[in-house]
Protein backbone atom coordinates (compact mmCIF):
# COMPACT_ATOMS: atom_id res chain seq x y z
CA UNK A 1 0.00 0.00 0.00
CA UNK A 2 1.38 3.38 -1.00
CA UNK A 3 0.79 6.26 1.36
CA UNK A 4 0.95 9.84 0.20
CA UNK A 5 0.94 13.21 1.88
CA UNK A 6 -0.83 16.10 0.21
CA UNK A 7 -0.18 19.77 0.64
CA UNK A 8 -2.95 22.24 0.11
CA UNK A 9 -1.81 24.97 -2.23
CA UNK A 10 -4.88 27.05 -1.53
CA UNK A 11 -4.07 30.33 0.15
CA UNK A 12 -5.21 30.54 3.75
CA UNK A 13 -5.99 34.21 3.27
CA UNK A 14 -9.63 34.53 2.36
CA UNK A 15 -10.51 37.38 -0.02
CA UNK A 16 -12.21 39.25 2.83
CA UNK A 17 -9.15 38.81 5.09
CA UNK A 18 -6.93 40.75 2.71
CA UNK A 19 -8.04 44.31 2.68
CA UNK A 20 -4.96 46.07 1.36
CA UNK A 21 -3.19 48.18 3.96
CA UNK A 22 -6.05 48.13 6.47
CA UNK A 23 -5.72 44.49 7.62
CA UNK A 24 -3.09 43.25 10.04
CA UNK A 25 -0.70 40.83 8.32
CA UNK A 26 -0.09 37.67 10.27
CA UNK A 27 0.77 34.06 9.63
CA UNK A 28 -2.01 31.85 10.90
CA UNK A 29 -0.98 29.05 13.29
CA UNK A 30 -3.08 26.52 11.37
CA UNK A 31 -0.86 27.08 8.31
CA UNK A 32 2.19 25.98 10.26
CA UNK A 33 0.33 23.17 12.01
CA UNK A 34 -0.75 21.74 8.66
CA UNK A 35 2.82 21.73 7.33
CA UNK A 36 4.17 20.23 10.56
CA UNK A 37 1.52 17.51 10.39
CA UNK A 38 2.45 16.70 6.80
CA UNK A 39 6.13 16.62 7.73
CA UNK A 40 5.39 14.21 10.59
CA UNK A 41 3.55 11.97 8.14
CA UNK A 42 6.61 12.00 5.90
CA UNK A 43 8.75 10.96 8.87
CA UNK A 44 6.36 8.11 9.73
CA UNK A 45 6.21 6.86 6.14
CA UNK A 46 10.00 7.04 5.89
CA UNK A 47 10.35 5.13 9.18
CA UNK A 48 7.96 2.43 7.99
CA UNK A 49 9.67 2.21 4.61
CA UNK A 50 13.12 1.87 6.18
CA UNK A 51 11.92 -0.75 8.67
CA UNK A 52 10.21 -2.74 5.88
CA UNK A 53 13.33 -2.69 3.71
CA UNK A 54 15.87 -3.66 6.35
CA UNK A 55 15.99 -6.84 8.39
CA UNK A 56 15.84 -6.56 12.14
CA UNK A 57 19.18 -4.84 12.79
CA UNK A 58 21.42 -4.90 15.79
CA UNK A 59 20.80 -2.18 18.35
CA UNK A 60 23.66 -0.03 17.08
CA UNK A 61 22.27 0.09 13.56
CA UNK A 62 18.70 0.54 14.75
CA UNK A 63 19.78 3.55 16.76
CA UNK A 64 21.32 5.18 13.67
CA UNK A 65 18.05 4.71 11.74
CA UNK A 66 16.06 6.25 14.59
CA UNK A 67 18.54 9.13 14.76
CA UNK A 68 18.08 9.82 11.05
CA UNK A 69 14.32 9.94 11.49
CA UNK A 70 14.72 12.21 14.51
CA UNK A 71 17.11 14.35 12.47
CA UNK A 72 14.24 15.03 10.09
CA UNK A 73 12.24 16.55 12.95
CA UNK A 74 15.19 18.65 14.08
CA UNK A 75 15.83 19.75 10.50
CA UNK A 76 12.19 20.87 10.14
CA UNK A 77 12.32 22.73 13.45
CA UNK A 78 15.51 24.51 12.39
CA UNK A 79 14.04 25.47 9.03
CA UNK A 80 10.87 26.73 10.68
CA UNK A 81 12.87 28.77 13.21
CA UNK A 82 14.95 30.39 10.47
CA UNK A 83 11.88 31.26 8.41
CA UNK A 84 9.95 32.64 11.38
CA UNK A 85 12.89 34.77 12.51
CA UNK A 86 13.20 36.31 9.05
CA UNK A 87 9.43 36.82 8.82
CA UNK A 88 9.20 38.45 12.25
CA UNK A 89 11.81 41.01 11.17
CA UNK A 90 9.75 41.90 8.10
CA UNK A 91 6.49 42.09 10.06
CA UNK A 92 8.06 44.43 12.63
CA UNK A 93 9.53 46.69 9.96
CA UNK A 94 7.51 49.91 10.00
CA UNK A 95 8.74 50.89 6.54
CA UNK A 96 7.02 47.89 4.90
CA UNK A 97 3.42 48.29 3.82
CA UNK A 98 0.82 45.73 4.84
CA UNK A 99 0.69 44.58 1.21
CA UNK A 100 4.42 43.83 1.34
CA UNK A 101 3.98 42.01 4.64
CA UNK A 102 1.14 39.88 3.22
CA UNK A 103 3.32 39.07 0.23
CA UNK A 104 6.14 38.03 2.56
CA UNK A 105 3.77 35.77 4.53
CA UNK A 106 2.62 34.06 1.34
CA UNK A 107 6.24 33.67 0.22
CA UNK A 108 7.15 32.05 3.56
CA UNK A 109 4.25 29.60 3.28
CA UNK A 110 5.26 28.75 -0.27
CA UNK A 111 8.90 28.21 0.76
CA UNK A 112 7.87 25.95 3.64
CA UNK A 113 5.58 23.96 1.37
CA UNK A 114 8.42 23.59 -1.14
CA UNK A 115 10.72 22.41 1.63
CA UNK A 116 8.20 19.78 2.74
CA UNK A 117 7.75 18.57 -0.84
CA UNK A 118 11.52 18.41 -1.43
CA UNK A 119 11.90 16.40 1.77
CA UNK A 120 9.15 14.01 0.70
CA UNK A 121 10.84 13.48 -2.66
CA UNK A 122 14.22 13.01 -1.03
CA UNK A 123 13.18 10.49 1.61
CA UNK A 124 10.20 8.71 0.07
Amino acid sequence: MVQTARISCVSSVAPNDFDGDSSVPQLKPEDLEEMASIFDKIRLIYKKRVSDQTPQPKKLIAKSIVNKIDDLAVEFDNKLSQVMLALSKVLKDQSCSNSQKWAEIEKVKFNLQSYVIETAIKFL
